[in-house]
């Protein structure tokens, strides 16, 4: 079953401190941002969120990774898939300590298969 929000609150901002993801200006948006994204699921069954920004620095890559650690160290049974659109400026790869290529891009023009791209977190199950 999955946990309540409050619950899910208790430990994960120092546990998502301690892997060095959590460089945000206002930790109280993150959580918001966690909660709306936790209250759709559950009610709406919504299974996938787009994060953008129009212009870099603005930490949606932060936001990314710290959203899915959030999710991943409290909810068992969320499957989370991080996909870096950034084709000029990629770094979740950085964040999440995995090899660069092959991403999005050799998928776009046929030069790779899901299966050729897609990383598996070598501490987590939940995350690719």
């Amino acid at each position: 079953m999955a946990k309540t929000f409050e619950a899910m609150q208790k430990n994960s901002f120092s546990a998502l401190s301690s892997l060095g993801f959590l460089d945000l200006k206002n930790r109280k948006q993150l959580g918001d941002l966690t909660k709306t994204i936790f209250t759709l699921r559950q009610k709406n069954q919504r299974k996938a969120f787009v994060l953008a920004s129009c212009r870099p620095g603005e930490g949606v890559s932060t936001v990314l990774a710290n959203l899915a650690t959030y999710f991943t160290l409290n909810q068992a049974d969320c499957k989370i898939l991080v996909v870096d659109a950034n084709l000029l400026s990629p770094t979740l790869h950085q964040m999440f300590n995995l090899r660069k290529g092959p991403g999005l891009a050799e998928i776009l023009h046929d030069r790779a298969q899901l299966s050729d791209v897609v990383q598996k977190l070598s501490d987590c199950d939940t995350v690719h």
